[in-house]
């Protein structure tokens, strides 16, 4: 079936999860572990041409080497003229320059392989970790409390291992390939000088290995702790309302703040030994030719070797000493990729595959379920959830299965789904369903759940996507009846293309509106058996009760069983089933159990008023399109910027001390830059010792200069450690202060701002891209301040030396500058729409993980799957668009590096003939000049880090210039409650979530005292919910003022406002972390375990929370709260309400997911807590409405009523009408 996703791309659905057995990975993660036989074709090109490209420094030592030899002639006066000399060398310095253009074409064929190669291995990869996660059982994700954040970090090491599989594996295997070429090279020329330089070799390898090691173990590390960085930034942008609701941003900033220490403090263990391996290594490397040149010249003055010989060995230990810089870094950078590898098979156990195919009957499912002996326990606590439970769900019938909260309504249905290993038997058409096939056991059964997913796209494609078939307009319009959503479609200007989700033109649709979804969703499908677990807990009873008749009337003669707490809306002759405990106490007709001595008909006899129903709708929200407040980061980031404004703008963000450790890293760049033209100048002196024309130098010489030059490279090697190191610090203090003034101005947020952002991209931004950030800042300044000052430097020295020469070599510079602004631009341009491919195929992943037990119960894998593989495609297209252009702009650099340097060359021996220079200078020139160009073509390297620093600091920067919500933060006043004055007052307020349409609150007067209980009832949409946002100043009214404690709301301090009050709302936000730490959360006033304990007993919850291996510091949040029931949940709200001891408590439909005994057992709650503390209440409960002192009755944004539950009653009038 084709399909089109939430961006209006083409979607095919294909097979993913096939019926025939899928076969475990085995394999444990390497770098090749994702290759395969047909990339050979790509493979094998990339070595040859790679190879090619290595061959080319050793091809350029053999034309120098007879261009020496010529010189050495010419200075023996073997020519005849200058004019015989010159025209002798110039076809060797020809040959220079066609060897450039070799070189960049096989350049360009390498890399662009290579590239192509990584990009291979990452698809392959993604694609492995998804196939992996949609495959496992529930049971897996149960288990893997902080699999959220373990993506985020996936996501990271995905890109790791493909810079590691791509470009660091070019560069390792090109650097070995011209190693071995330049040690051949170097055996042929000179033996002796050849073995003195790998002499070397052994301990610049035994360093970088020891260094490899430690750099490993802190990398780890690093990725462990931006686990719980993730943690908790993902939980503020996914529970922005109950940050708000609490005021906990403080809180919230201490643990980001905390969490992000941590991390910095292993990534800087890390780059210590990072850099000291770097400074060690490059020591090293400048020592072994500095040797090589002492004893060089040695064998010229013995006659052991010509001038030409000892030149061209000296002019490959030049390049073996960069090859060795350069192939320790990136063997760091390959065991980093193995070590992300590594992390993404731990992370997401690739390895084991739990998915297994089944047996697929020919026919439909009649729907005949026989339960036989079963018992199962969650598979992170010891109590078990059902016990020996058996029961017959007859075919073709409606049965509905009771119980309180916690007893294994869920859990029974879950297990009929056979999403969890249990022990005993289910059988559905007398079939085994161990033995199913699950994919075709989920096509024939429909689970609705309270806690439904609804996923991102337009209403149309959350109904239509568990439709195995193209939907019907007539079963379309059907289903929207059934469940009262055609109103709702109706008053939509974008009717069923409204999209959801988040982002701009999406909605919010309030909890009842979601479930009606989820309902209308199920009728689409049509299964032949039904199951509803409290699907309808958040409509109002009224309407609750219209559409469960009309579903009986759709669902005659098929399957349907209906858990609930609420006894009202069962008919005396359907069939119920009571569980308690996790066991089936007794079932039976309504009408005989409620005829016998039962434990039913006990229960319904507790109830207050049996013959009327209590209801349990939760308010809906009129919705309307909510204003996008946040600023496009990628149009932002777009802006061109350069680097000097770049810099200009962090400097501002740094502090005192991360200025002052940037300029010591600046300046000491400096100092490190200076080293290449003060080692060049010198190595010169070394040069007149092999190559003396008509001169001859003594053995002092040489040992004075080799000294002076082993102090340069002793400084290179301090300076470019301290240099790296005092950035690296600056660079991650840097970092970790823009992620918190990110992190603080996004907290100060409005709510609508929130309802429009992606929590997905601001987590990958603020963790994962702001590494590249860090990256550029650590690299790009010092590049950047280095090749600067070596241009200065290499300027005013050449034009001293010889300023005919110098031009010559400086006039190459305007390609150069061509070079780097043109690439800049043009990998700007794919570097953007790469990450936007790249955030879509994450946004799948993480949309589908969270919503992963809808995913499996509707069948969705193939769905999603689809939706992946779409957004990979595209993903891998931009990444071969990507890999072209970075290997076009970094081959073309060879073409400008090899001709100047054969020009320069050329000119130079020219000079050298007709006298102009003497030889000495010559070198000079030419190695100052050909240093500089080594720096500048490093530079533009390193240009796509650069370009993705850039691109990341823009949108941070896009964050951090967000205005500030100051009706949240403005106010200074203190409450002070006064006996026998208004605690509340609502005067002339009119209030819109829109401006464009009508308001929720019209001209609205109410007021409420101290010690009363006040509910506010109504029907879905009349602005309850509305009082509660405005009385916690999440929204501002339009006009009119709102007082608490005598003073205007908007002059409060919100801190010590919201110290005095309590809310319970209708979400259940705890954030991963033990039971205590959840209750506790932000407490201003220490408590203890006992009173903690005290209150759960209240609340019913203290048995359940013994229950639990670890009592109360038991984790839940995250994927945890699957294993705990609505309305466990739902009393442990109340539990952490009612420890904070408030004055004034909010109830906003507290008692929606608990049953009837547990409802009870709150209002007696309330009742004795009203001698202190004022209670407000939203509930559309009868119970809820009885125990209150006055209950307010609003409709179109006003109070139409007021006064006592009797009262009203007796009125007969709207609120008589809305209770019947």
């Amino acid at each position: 079936m084709d399909e089109k996703d939430f961006y209006g791309s083409p979607v095919t659905i294909t097979s993913v999860l096939d019926t025939s057995r899928v076969t475990k990975v085995s394999h444990k993660p390497w770098l090749f572990t994702f290759v395969k036989a047909k990339d050979c074709w790509l493979l094998l090109p990339a070595l040859i041409f790679t190879i090619l490209s290595a061959m080319v420094p050793a091809t350029v030592a053999v034309l120098l080497a007879r261009v020496f030899n010529k010189l050495e002639g010419f200075g023996r006066n073997d020519y005849s003229s200058s004019h015989d000399f010159v025209a002798d060398v110039q076809w060797f310095c020809f040959a220079i320059a066609f060897v450039g253009i070799g070189a960049t074409l096989f350049n360009w064929l390498g890399l662009t392989c290579f590239l192509l190669v990584g990009e291979r291995q990452q698809k392959r990869c993604r694609q492995e970790v998804y196939q992996s996660l949609l495959r496992k059982e529930l049971e897996w994700f149960d288990r893997k409390s902080d699999l959220n954040s373990n993506l985020m970090q996936v996501n990271r090491c995905i890109e790791e291992f493909r810079m590691g599989v791509s470009e660091c594996l070019e560069m390792l295997i090109k650097s070995l390939a011209m190693l071995c070429a330049l040690l051949i090279l170097s055996f042929y020329y000179s033996w002796r000088l050849t073995l003195l330089v790998m002499a070397t070799i052994p301990v610049i390898v035994l360093v970088t290995s020891g260094w490899g090691i430690l750099i490993g173990k802190y990398t780890t590390l690093e990725n462990k702790h931006s686990e719980n960085t993730v943690k908790v930034l993902e939980w503020n942008l996914l529970n922005y309302m109950w940050i708000k609701i609490v005021d906990s941003s403080l809180l919230e900033k201490r643990k980001l703040d905390a969490a992000t220490k941590l991390t910095s403090h292993s990534f800087l263990k890390m780059k210590l030994f990072f850099n000291l391996n770097a400074g060690m290594v490059k020591f090293l490397a400048l020592m072994m030719f500095i040797q090589s040149f002492w004893y060089g010249s040695f064998l010229v003055r013995n006659h052991l070797n010509s001038s030409g010989d000892i030149i061209s060995c000296f002019y490959s230990c030049l390049t073996v000493s960069r090859i060795f810089s350069t192939i320790s870094s990136q063997i760091v950078s390959l065991k980093t990729a193995h070590i992300s590898l590594k992390y993404v098979f731990k992370s997401v156990d690739c390895s084991n595959v739990s998915y297994e195919g089944g047996f697929q009957p020919k026919h439909v499912m009649m729907g005949n379920i026989k339960i036989s002996n079963v018992s199962f326990k969650y598979p992170v606590r010891d109590d078990w959830g059902l016990k020996n439970i058996t029961l017959q769900i007859p075919a073709n019938h409606l049965l509905y299965i009771v119980g309180k909260s916690g007893s294994g309504k869920s859990t029974l249905a879950s297990l009929i789904l056979g999403l969890y290993h249990f022990d005993g038997k289910i059988t559905c058409d007398d079939y085994d369903i161990s033995r199913l096939d699950r994919s075709w056991l989920a096509s024939q059964i429909t689970l609705v759940q309270q806690q439904c997913t609804l996923f991102r796209g337009t209403i149309f494609e959350n109904l239509s996507l568990a439709s195995p078939t193209p939907v019907a307009p007539k079963l379309l319009n059907e289903a929207l009846q059934i469940t009262g959503l055609d109103q709702l479609i109706a008053s939509l200007p974008g009717g069923l293309n409204t999209k959801l989700g988040g982002g701009p033109g999406s909605i919010t649709l309030s909890g009842g509106q979601q479930q009606k979804v989820a309902l209308c969703r199920a009728i689409i499908r049509d299964t032949p058996v039904l199951i509803l677990d409290e699907a309808l807990s958040a409509v109002d009873y009224n309407q609750r009760i219209l559409i469960l008749e009309k579903l009986k009337r759709n669902r005659r003669r098929r399957s349907t069983v209906i858990m609930t707490h609420d006894y009202s809306e069962i008919a005396d002759s359907d069939y119920v089933v009571l569980m308690e405990n996790g066991k089936i106490e007794e079932q039976g007709l309504k009408i005989d159990l409620l005829n016998g001595k039962t434990r039913f008909a006990s229960l319904q006899y507790q109830l207050d008023t049996p013959d009327n129903p209590f209801e349990h709708g939760i308010e809906e929200e009129e919705v309307g399109e909510r204003l996008d407040l946040l600023h496009d980061l990628e149009s932002q980031a777009h802006k061109e910027v350069s680097i000097l404004q770049l810099l200009r703008q962090l400097w501002h963000v740094l502090t005192f001390g991360s200025r002052v450790c940037f300029l010591l890293g600046i300046i000491v760049s400096v100092v490190n830059a200076s080293m290449t033209p003060l080692f060049t100048f010198f190595l010169s002196k070394l040069i007149l010792g092999i190559v003396s024309v008509g001169q001859q130098v003594s053995s002092t010489y040489m040992v004075k200069w080799s000294l002076v030059l082993l102090c340069v490279a002793l400084m290179d090697g301090l300076s470019l450690f301290t240099s790296k190191m005092a950035l690296s610090q600056s660079s991650e203090t840097l970092v970790d202060q823009l992620r918190n003034r990110a992190f603080d101005k996004i907290l100060v947020q409005p709510v609508c701002w929130f309802q429009s952002a992606n929590p997905s991209a601001l987590s990958s931004l603020l963790i994962n891209d702001i590494k590249d950030l860090r990256t550029m800042i650590s690299d790009a300044p010092s590049q950047l301040i280095s090749v600067i000052a070596l241009i200065l430097i290499a300027l005013v020295w050449s034009l001293i030396v010889c300023w005919k020469l110098a031009l010559v070599g400086l006039s190459f510079a305007p390609l150069f500058a061509m070079f780097s602004i043109l690439f800049s631009i043009v990998l700007q341009k794919y570097e953007t729409e790469y990450k936007q491919a790249s955030d879509n195929v994450e946004g799948v992943v993480y949309e589908s993980v969270l919503g992963m037990k809808t995913v499996v119960s509707l069948n969705l894998q193939n769905h999603f799957q689809a939706r992946f593989n779409n957004h990979m495609n595209q993903m891998n297209h931009a990444g071969k668009q990507r890999a072209l252009i970075i290997s076009i702009a970094m081959a073309a650099q060879n073409i400008a590096i090899y001709l100047s340097q054969a020009i320069m060359l050329y000119y130079g021996i020219k000079l050298v003939s007709e006298k102009s220079i003497t030889l000495v200078q010559m070198m000079q020139v030419v190695a100052l000049i050909m240093f500089t160009v080594g720096y500048v073509s490093a530079m533009l390297s390193s240009m796509p880090n650069v370009n993705k620093g850039v691109l990341v600091f823009m949108k941070i920067l896009t964050l951090i210039q967000l205005p500030e919500n100051l009706q949240e933060s403005y106010g200074t006043a203190k409450p002070i409650m006064k006996p026998n004055k208004p605690l509340l007052k609502f005067q002339n307020v009119q209030f819109s979530y829109d401006p464009n349409s009508s308001p929720v609150l019209n001209n609205f007067n109410f007021s409420l005292y101290m010690n009363e209980i006040t509910c506010i009832v109504g029907k879905s949409g009349c602005g309850k919910s509305t009082l509660l946002n405005l009385l916690l100043r999440l929204y501002s009214p339009q006009k009119g003022s709102i007082k608490f404690c005598g003073a205007n709301l908007d002059q409060l301090d919100m801190s010590e406002l919201k110290k005095e009050v309590a809310i319970v709302t209708q979400n259940h936000y705890f954030f991963d972390g033990t039971i205590f730490e959840n209750l506790t959360y932000n407490l201003q006033k220490p408590v203890t375990s006992a009173q903690i304990n005290e209150v759960l007993e209240l609340v019913d919850m203290a048995k359940f929370v013994h229950s639990l291996p670890d009592n109360l510091f038991s984790r839940i949040g995250g994927s945890s709260n699957l294993l705990i029931s609505g309305g466990q949940l739902q009393r442990l709200c109340i539990a952490r309400a009612l420890i904070r001891s408030p004055k004034v408590l909010i109830l906003d439909e507290c008692t929606a997911s608990l049953d009837p005994q547990n409802t009870k057992r709150v209002a007696k709650i309330i009742l004795g807590l009203k001698k202190h503390v004022t209670i407000i209440m939203i509930s559309h409960q009868r119970e809820m409405m009885q125990i209150a002192d006055t209950v307010a009755y609003m409709e179109d944004g006003i109070i139409k009523e007021k006064g006592h539950y009797n009262t009203l009653s007796n009125r007969k009038n709207l609120f008589y009408q809305l209770i019947n």
